[in-house]
Formats: structure tokens, sequence, C-alpha cells
């Protein structure tokens, strides 16, 4: 009987130890990865706040830096110019721009549009001298502001590293105006009130030249492309003489730095990662960010910055874009790859709009100097090289990656042109080593006569 029950004893014991050992394991296993958690979170803080505090992170950083670049001569008339822009001008004023796109607005033109726009234009023509009579104080006083140092310091907001941009945006109403006043001067054949007008284009842009990030960048270049606009609609008319176009040179002369605009951008844009995970953490409490994975985003957004920035002046992009983006594994939590979604730019697009900005002054600056070189030799020239007989280099009229820009000859005159979407520049194969003509392509350009 004593034999019957230790062996029926014996597999329960052995059912109860093997469960003892399991649990064991578990619990084991479980301490072993909150010490490890526990040991990485003690490594990584001191790591993320000595990170944080060497790179200034944070909005103070960005707010100390626009004090740092910018000038106070000039900001009371500029924020007087900005109130005045405010003015509610309604429809008027809408309806006036249309005169600097030809009568097209951003939904596109139907065919009874067009017939019916030049009989528009010329009600448009003879009500805009009025309307800029009635505007001749805000232009004056803009003209007067322009000679100030540039970029100009206003009051603007800071929020952990969140800007205020309205001033921006306010101003750009500026612009159409003094796009219009060179309408109007061209129209008029005065060229100093032209010339006037894009000094003072030109100003508006400098003003707002500030360094506060991504979108500051790509405003102030939407800023800037109003002074190209008018530049190259006027060189399609007999209006300026040599000297006027040495004048409107020198405001194209300074190039841009692409390298410092990238890590100066960038610098910028990294301010902005702790409001980001504070707001990824207010939507979702259950799913926090570790110290490791903070410390670990701000080394994805360096990884992918510094590789970018390898992609400057490179303009033959890969059939499918170049994919200097992420750099990064799927591993982390959702919160981490939610968080390096936000955090990591697009390098492409970035890049890319960093190149054109240099890549329409070259744009411009070429067109001026044809002209240029016509007033004196009396002919255009037979290619960009003779551009250097006015003074430019190879560098202002060749885009690198595709050597020189387009330039050729049409029964209204001469035409310099570029590439003006390198996001479709993947429509074309091969893929070009130069600017020329072909169906898949848009372009930038200048008619000059």
């Amino acid at each position: 009987m004593s034999q019957l029950s230790t062996a029926a004893v014996l597999p329960h014991r052995r059912r109860i130890l093997w469960i003892a050992v399991v649990s064991f394991g578990v619990l084991f296993t479980g301490i072993m990865a909150i010490g490890q958690y526990a040991v990485r979170e003690l490594v990584a803080k001191p790591r993320l706040e000595n990170y944080i505090r060497t790179n200034e992170i944070g909005g103070k950083w960005i707010e100390q830096h626009f004090k740092q670049t910018t000038h106070t001569e000039g900001t009371v008339a500029w924020n007087k110019i900005r109130l005045m822009c405010r003015l509610d001008h309604g429809e008027q004023w809408k309806s006036f721009t249309l005169l600097l796109n030809n009568g097209v607005t951003s939904e596109g033109q139907t065919k009874q549009e067009k017939l019916d726009w030049s009989k528009e234009r010329e009600r448009l023509e003879r009500e805009l001298d009025a309307f800029l009579d009635e505007m001749q104080p805000l232009v004056e006083l803009v003209h007067e502001s322009s000679q100030v140092a540039m970029p100009v310091w206003q009051p603007i907001g800071f929020y952990g590293g969140g800007v205020d941009l309205s001033f921006m945006h306010d101003v750009r109403t500026i612009s159409q105006l003094l796009s219009l006043e060179v309408y109007q001067a061209m129209k008029d054949s005065d060229s100093e009130r032209g010339l006037a007008g894009i000094r003072s284009l030109k100003a508006i842009a400098d003003a707002c030249n500030w360094e506060l990030g991504w979108v500051c960048t790509w405003t102030n270049n939407h800023l800037r492309s109003y002074l190209h606009g008018a530049v190259r609609k006027s060189l399609a008319t007999e209006f300026w003489n040599s000297n006027q176009l040495d004048q409107i040179n020198l405001l194209f002369k300074q190039p841009v730095d692409p390298v410092h605009e990238w890590r100066i951008l960038f610098a910028a844009e990294r301010t902005r990662i702790p409001l980001i995970i504070e707001q990824l953490t207010a939507r979702k409490l259950k799913d926090l960010l570790s110290f490791k994975e903070q410390l670990d985003v701000y080394k994805q957004y360096d990884l992918t910055v510094s590789s970018g920035e390898a992609m400057l002046g490179k303009n033959k992009r890969l059939a499918a874009q170049l994919r200097a983006g992420y750099h990064r594994e799927n591993i982390g939590s959702v919160a981490l790859q939610e968080t390096l979604q936000d955090v990591v730019p697009s390098v492409t697009f970035c890049s890319i709009t960093i190149e054109e900005t240099e890549n329409q002054r070259r744009l411009t600056v070429s067109a001026v100097a044809i002209k240029r070189f016509q007033l004196e030799q009396q002919r255009w020239p037979k290619s960009l090289e003779e551009l250097a007989q006015v003074g430019l280099s190879i560098d202002d009229w060749t885009i690198p990656g595709l050597r020189n820009l387009g330039y050729e000859e049409t029964p209204e005159g001469v035409t310099v042109f570029k590439f003006s979407s390198p996001q479709k520049r993947h429509l074309i194969e091969p893929l070009p080593d130069s600017i020329r003509r072909h169906p898949n392509a848009t372009y930038d350009e200048v008619l000059i006569r």
C-alpha cells in the first residue's frame, strides 16, 4: 500500500517542481529585464541631459539665436509696415494681383475666362494707377525702411521651440503691392520707379531672412519669389539701361552657402524636438518615451541631417529620389516610431529647397547679364560662357550636376531656363546630365527681349 502511495505522489511532486522551476525562470527573466531596463535608463538619463545641455536644445536657444542674428534699427518702421498691410482692401486688392499672373488664378483658367481676360485687364489697369496712388504712403515707407540693417528683429512669440511667423505672412501682402508697383512702372516706362520697387522687394525678403527653421525658410523663399518674378518680367521689355542692370545685378551677387543654410536650418528644427515629444506624450499617455528612446530620437535626427548634408549641390536625382531619409530600423516602441516620423525631416525635400534658393538666384542673375550683354554688344551672346565679359563667373550660369543653364534663341529674343521641379525629374529617362528641352520636364524660364 505504501509503495502505491509513493508511486502516486512522485508525479505530483515533479509537477510542482516543474511549475516552481518555470515560475522561477519567468520571475528571474522579469527581474533581469526590469534590471536591464533600469540600468539602461540610469545610463541614458545623464547622457540625454548632457546632449540637451551641450546642444542648447529648447526654446531659449532659438530665441537667443534670433536676437543675435537680427537688428533692432528698423523694428518700429517694419512693424508699422506690417500694421498697414493688415488694412482690408477686400476683393479689389485680390483682383489687382491677377495682373501679375496674366489673369490666371490658383484654380486655373477656362477658355471663356481667357477670352474675357483682355477686357478685364484693361479695366484693372485703368484702376491700378489710382489704387497705387492711394497706397503711396505705404510704398514710400517700405522704400525708406529698406536702408536699415537686415534682417530686422520683431517681437514674435516663441513657444518651446515653436515660432509665430504671422509677421512674415502679413508682409507677404506688401510684396504683392510692390510687384504691382513695378508692373505699373513698366507700363509707364518709369524705370527709376521700377528700380525702387525691386530694391524694396529685396528688402522685404531680407528683413524676414530669419534663421528659425524649415517653415521660416520656405516662407522667406516665397517672399523672394516676388523679387525674382518682378525682375524676370521686366527683362521682356525695353525697360532698363546698362547702369540700372548693373544695380539690379548687385542685388543678387551674394550666393547662398548651402552648408551654412542646412546646418542652421536643422539646428533650429532640433529645438522643436522636446515640444513634439511633449505633444505626442499628451496624446498617448499610455505609451511614453523612455530616456533611452528620447536619446535615440536625437541620435537618429543627427544621423539623418548629416547624411542629408552630403546631398547638397547634387542636383541629379535618382529615379525615385534619393533615400537620405531615415537610416533607422523598425525597432523600439510605437511611440518611438511615431516620434521619429514627426521629428526626422524630409531631407530630400529640404535639400532640394535649399538648392533651389541658389539656383533661382543663378537663373535671375544670368538673365540680367544676358540683357546687359545685349545692350553692350548689340547682339545676343552665342553661349552663356560669353557672360564672363559682363562680370559673371562660371558658377553663376551653371547648375551643379547639370552643367550650364538652358539657353536658346527664339523669334521673340532669347530664353534662359532650368528644370523647375526636381521631384519630377525621375520622369526623364535616361537621367539628364545637362539642362535641355524634354517633353516630360517642366521649366523655370526667362524671356529676354
